[in-house]
């Protein structure tokens, strides 16, 4: 399995101590990519800021140990589809920024790259590919206006969060070191949400049942 992945995912791993489900996943053939644009945004722009550099070095060693390798993109598609997905919402005749450039790099090389899944935390990138009107009902709200809707002709993209590879994680043995794994497991979901995840009440309770 090949997998594009965002700085939102990463960085929500690092930021819990879960960067070993990488690792672990790596040893069961799958495989785990960045662009240069996303490698910026979670490893040589966060090296340069004390609060996150140490997020930023267990990251490049993820680059280093081949766990996370790099693929090339285009920065001319990049910059095209970008107009394109940031032209979706419109408000009082401008268009909103709704996805930044490393999420769109990730998106421009998911076709080209034949990539199985593209893991992304973030809220409203994952609503534009899987429920567009639900992300404009909550734009709406948040905005307390109407807005003109142009819905893109969407590539069919599988999205992924940091708490499904964790999941996939642990039913590989992930946390069976613990002497309880499955509460482990729900503090580490938990902890995911609170580093950015977009991951509900009710998906939380699901884990916890399963």
């Amino acid at each position: 399995m090949k997998i594009i992945c965002d700085s939102s995912t990463l960085i929500s791993l690092a930021e819990t101590c879960n960067l070993e489900v990488l690792y672990l996943l790596a040893e069961n053939s799958v495989e785990f990519y960045i662009t240069k644009s996303v490698k910026k945004e979670i490893i040589e722009n966060p090296e340069r800021i004390k609060r996150y550099e140490y997020g930023a070095l267990r990251l490049e060693k993820c680059f280093e140990d081949r766990v996370i390798k790099e693929v090339e993109e285009d920065w001319q598609e990049t910059r095209s589809l970008a107009e394109k997905l940031n032209s979706t919402f419109e408000i009082e005749g401008r268009n909103l920024t709704i996805v930044q450039e490393g999420e769109v790099s990730c998106i421009s090389v998911y076709k080209k790259f034949s990539f199985d899944a593209f893991a992304v935390d973030e809220k409203t990138t994952r609503l534009l590919f899987e429920n567009p009107e639900l992300l404009l009902v909550e734009m709406e709200k948040e905005y307390g206006e109407k807005m003109v809707f142009h819905k893109p002709d969407f590539l069919k993209i599988q999205i992924l969060r940091s708490t499904e590879l964790l999941y996939f994680a642990f039913r590989k043995g992930y946390l069976q070191e613990f002497k309880n794994p499955k509460k482990v497991f729900n503090a580490a979901l938990q902890a995911l949400k609170y580093a950015g995840c977009s991951i509900t009440e009710d998906e939380l309770e699901e884990y916890a049942n399963l």
